[in-house]
Formats: C-alpha cells, sequence, structure tokens
C-alpha cells in the first residue's frame, strides 16, 4: 500500500474532531463521508487487480465533487 494513501486515510480520520467541522453544510459533510468511503475501500483493496478500478473511481468522485456539484449548487441557489 503506497504510503500517500495511509496519510490521506489518517488526515480524512482526524478531520471531523476539528471545531469548524460542525459549520459544514450537509453538501460538505456527504462529500466528506464518500472520500472517506472511497480512502477507506481504496486502502483496503489496493492491489494490482483493483488498482485500476478504485483510480476510476476516485477519478469520476473528483469530477463529481469539484465539477458537477458546484454546478449543481449554482443552478439550485444558496442553501437556506
Amino acid at each position: 500500500m503506497p504510503p500517500g494513501a495511509q496519510v490521506l486515510f489518517a488526515f480524512l480520520l482526524t478531520l471531523p474532531f476539528t471545531f469548524r467541522f460542525e459549520d459544514l453544510t450537509r453538501t460538505c459533510r456527504d462529500a466528506y463521508f464518500a472520500a472517506f468511503l472511497c480512502t477507506a475501500v481504496g486502502t483496503v483493496l489496493f492491489d494490482e487487480t483493483w488498482a485500476a478500478v478504485v483510480a476510476g473511481l476516485m477519478t469520476c468522485w473528483i469530477v463529481v465533487i469539484w465539477y458537477v456539484v458546484p454546478l449543481w449548487q449554482r443552478v439550485r441557489g444558496p442553501e437556506e
């Protein structure tokens, strides 16, 4: 398992214990939870067989989080 995956997983484990985590919107919390689950699954299944599958899923998820969700929120309007 690459050390970068371990560092990312450790970082994601510490985020809910920060003070600003409570101020996140539901969408941001859902994005965090999905990133956490993808990292956990990728860490467990990261070998030659699953590397391409996990990399593809993570790439799709990053595209959704960075492009689709902000566009969807912009069209929908601000949360109240």
